[in-house]
């Protein structure tokens, strides 16, 4: 499986990014994933993120593109890092 911040990162600047509809739910879900992997993603730990939150790809993808939009997660050394709630 591909690096999910990798597959989020592309989507950012995708149009196909506005063909995703993601909810607040959506994000959440994956705040919850990244929480309980100590607040980062890396290559190691993404691998079983997307089937343990329910997401499709596409959505769970957009959904961290719109959280690192959204400020509440950044890119940091090639890691996906979460700066939400008691992730800082």
């Amino acid at each position: 499986m591909q690096l999910l911040l990798c597959a989020a990162s592309l989507l950012i600047a995708s149009v196909a990014l506005a063909e995703v509809v993601v909810t607040e739910a959506d994000k959440d879900a994956m705040i919850k994933g990244i929480k309980a992997r100590g607040c980062v993603i890396t290559d190691k730990n993404d691998a079983r993120l997307l089937g343990e939150v329910g997401l499709p790809q596409p959505v769970a993808y957009a959904a961290v593109a719109a959280l690192i939009a959204e400020a509440r997660a950044e890119i940091v050394d090639d890691h996906l890092h979460l700066k939400t709630g008691s992730c800082k």
